[in-house]
């Protein structure tokens, strides 16, 4: 993968305190980059990278490679990508919130051990 979905997942997967922020039912996440199409389930039951999804994703993300690897690795907040319009979103906003949040608690040099 170009971008760092898998370390994403990962962070997502091993810091406890981001659990308490996922839903119960499953947001399923498109991003559209220039390097590919990726789509990433996300609960507290699976957070995954899904291969061949072909159903209806709650939240689309279109940009470029970069600046996904900004947002992903924490190194942008979501919404000022959307407000400097180097991305592109559509989903509800109680969605955005859930996803900004994700990116910027599973930052790559973030140092906050679990309770």
């Amino acid at each position: 993968m170009m971008i760092p979905i898998d370390h994403l997942l990962e962070s997502v997967r091993q810091r406890t305190f981001t659990y308490h922020l996922l839903p119960e039912q499953p947001v399923i996440m498109k991003m559209d980059t220039d390097c590919g199409t990726y789509f990433l389930k996300l609960s507290k039951r699976d957070v995954a990278f899904l291969e061949g999804y072909d159903g209806n994703p709650h939240c689309t993300l279109t940009g470029g490679r970069e600046v996904m690897k900004k947002i992903i690795g924490g190194k942008l907040k979501l919404g000022e990508a959307i407000r400097l319009r180097r991305v592109h979103m559509d989903c509800d906003y109680r969605t955005f919130l859930l996803l900004e949040a994700i990116f910027w608690l599973t930052k790559r040099d973030r140092h906050v051990a679990d309770p």
